[in-house]
């Protein structure tokens, strides 16, 4: 792991060191809620717009380089790294601003949607695996493919929809006597679902060496994270801010991670001509 960290330049260390110290700061918070030692736990602050900032809005940039990348490059973790975005954005979106809906409703419909997320992530780490790109295919069949895989999701996001506000994926069912809460079961899928994707995103980067396999891990573990952290306590809770804090800036990974591969492409498109 040392050898890792020195490999790396000086924003990529960086960023290393933040997401470590996020999370010790989660851990540190996590403790705090398992002893009940914090009485002033809650942290009132404006969490829909912190979530249109971080992920709503970041996912418009996101979606569009994720395309345009893998329209030259056929990488599938572009290709799921933007239909993940598009995701999440629509999730949180829709848990911040659908009116007159109840909480039980809005926190199983983003759960439900996370779900999804993170198995967009988990697939796109399997398919680097079994197929590195897709760079055979030609221009029109990547759009067609890039299509197909945005209109699967959004069907899926609006199936999911459906069920939630029918009342068919409810937020608690009883199993044996017991009460069990949907949303702690969606969340458990969630984060195995992420941190599975996130170590073979780090295998993939060990073998890679390459400057988007390391910010496209670190993207992904720091979302595993923040949905660990974020699953610990009430919404308002310090620990709570400390996963959205590991959310938000997994996502400025990716963003780091797109643009500097943008960036290259295009370089290096320049260099031919």
């Amino acid at each position: 792991m040392l050898r890792y960290f020195i490999e790396k330049d000086r924003l990529q260390r960086f960023a290393l060191v933040v997401l470590i110290l996020i999370i010790i700061l989660g851990m540190f918070f996590l403790v705090l809620n398992i002893l009940d030692i914090n009485e002033d736990y809650l942290l009132n602050l404006p969490i829909n717009i912190f979530n249109n900032i971080f992920i709503t809005a970041l996912a418009i940039p996101l979606i569009y380089l994720s395309v345009n990348i893998f329209t030259h490059t056929g990488s599938p973790r572009l290709l799921a790294l933007g239909a993940a975005q598009m995701a999440l954005g629509i999730g949180s979106l829709l848990k911040g601003w659908l009116p007159n809906t109840s909480l039980d409703i809005l926190v199983i419909l983003y759960e439900s949607i996370l779900v999804l997320t993170s198995l967009i992530y988990l697939v796109g780490a399997i398919m680097v695996i079994i197929r590195p790109d897709n760079s055979g295919l030609n221009s029109r069949k990547k759009i067609r493919v890039v299509t197909l895989s945005y209109a699967s999701i959004l069907i899926i996001i609006s199936i999911i929809v459906l069920l939630v506000f029918r009342g068919v994926i409810p937020a608690h069912i009883v199993f044996r006597e017991n009460t069990v809460s949907v949303q702690n079961v969606m969340q458990i899928i969630s984060i195995l679902l992420l941190f599975t994707a996130s170590f073979i995103f780090f295998r993939i980067s060990l073998l890679a060496h390459s400057d988007l396999s390391h910010w496209y891990f670190l993207g992904v573990l720091s979302l595993s994270f923040g949905v660990f952290f974020m699953a610990q306590g009430p919404v308002e809770s310090k620990i709570a801010w400390a996963g959205r804090a590991s959310q938000y800036f997994g996502n400025i990974c990716f963003l780091i991670a797109v643009i500097r591969n943008y960036k290259e492409i295009h370089n290096n498109m320049d260099a031919g001509h």
